[in-house]
């Protein structure tokens, strides 16, 4: 239903009209001058009680629809502090690919902000495959508005989220085409399909020899 200023002052205008030619039309009926005086009085006071009724049917049905409206209007699009809300349906602009799984991003505020791609692991940039994996980042996220979903805090303090961009989710696109890891721990079906399919087509860094996880090479196993 539209409840705006105009439908109510049109309904308000009608039903004055039609007790007014109500009350005009029957005084006719009258002979007696007292009764057709007491008659427009009567509908005097209908008409009063109509206008009373509407316009605070007005002002209610004005007070809820921007009552409704500041309800409905986006919320501010900078990170919270905690990370502890979804964000899907705030944008964000990508400023930096720090590497393959952590990007840098910005909201209406200008601050910046640190991302770490949930459930996946790049390659460090100093191993075998790392720079291929934060170009190819760099080249679907840098300068692009994504959205972020199931925010929460890593152990260093950066927000850890899932990415989109129109719609896609980013960690799916950058395992299945071969340029990260899926935490073993990670019970996401989809993630694991998207490293499977990778894994058996040698794509990205599965065509190289012996690919080793991020978490070895960074306890010293290079």
């Amino acid at each position: 239903m539209d409840h705006n200023p105009e439908f109510c002052r049109s309904s308000i205008m009608i039903v004055m009209n039609e007790v007014r030619r109500v009350r005009e039309g029957g005084s006719r009926d009258f002979v007696d001058p007292a009764c057709r005086q007491q008659s427009r009085r009567a509908g005097d006071r209908a008409i009063t009680w109509v206008v009373v009724a509407f316009v605070g049917l007005a002002v209610l049905v004005i007070g809820f629809a921007i009552t409704r409206s500041r309800m409905t209007r986006p919320a501010s699009r900078s990170l919270p502090s905690d990370g502890s809300i979804s964000l899907s349906e705030h944008g964000f602009r990508v400023t930096r690919v720090v590497d393959g799984d952590t990007i840098v991003v910005v909201g209406r505020d200008e601050i910046e902000q640190t991302v770490r791609l949930a459930e996946i692991d790049a390659p460090e940039k100093d191993q075998p495959s790392g720079q291929e994996a934060t170009q190819f980042v760099q080249g679907l996220l840098e300068g692009k508005i994504v959205q972020l979903e199931n925010v929460g805090r890593e152990k260093f303090g950066r927000i850890l989220a899932q990415v989109y961009l129109d719609s896609r989710r980013i960690d799916i696109e950058i395992v299945q085409n071969g340029w990260e890891w899926v935490y073993p721990n990670s019970d996401s079906r989809v993630l694991r399909d998207a490293e499977a399919r990778a894994r058996s087509q040698e794509t990205g860094l599965w065509g190289s020899d012996s690919p080793m996880p991020p978490w070895e090479w960074r306890k010293g196993g290079r």
